[in-house]
C-alpha cells in the first residue's frame, strides 16, 4: 500500500486553500495599516504645530549658530569664513 502520494496532494491543497483565504484579506489589511499610518501622519502634525515649530530640516541639522565673531574686532562673520572680513584677523572655532 503506498499512501504517500494522496497525503503529499491533501497537504498542498491544504496550504492552497489557507494561501488562497489570506489572499482575499491582503488588500483589507494593507487598507487597515495604510490608514493608521495616516492617522498618525496627522496625529504628530498636529503635536508639530502645537509645539510651535517653524523651521525646516536644515535648522535640526546645524549645530553652529551661521556666523563667527572676530576676536579682535568683535564684528559676525559667516560661519565658512577663515579669516575676519573687517580686519583680517584669522577666526578661530
Amino acid at each position: 500500500m503506498d499512501y504517500g502520494f494522496p497525503m503529499f496532494g491533501g497537504i498542498i491543497s491544504i496550504f492552497l486553500f489557507i494561501a488562497g483565504v489570506m489572499a482575499l484579506f491582503i488588500p483589507f489589511w494593507v487598507y487597515r495599516i495604510r490608514n493608521e499610518v495616516i492617522e498618525m501622519n496627522r496625529q504628530l502634525s498636529k503635536l508639530v504645530k502645537m509645539q510651535g515649530y517653524q523651521g525646516g530640516y536644515e535648522t535640526l541639522k546645524k549645530d553652529e549658530p551661521g556666523y563667527k565673531t572676530c576676536v579682535k574686532c568683535g564684528k559676525k562673520n559667516r560661519a565658512g569664513d577663515a579669516e575676519c572680513l573687517h580686519c583680517g584677523e584669522t577666526l578661530y572655532g
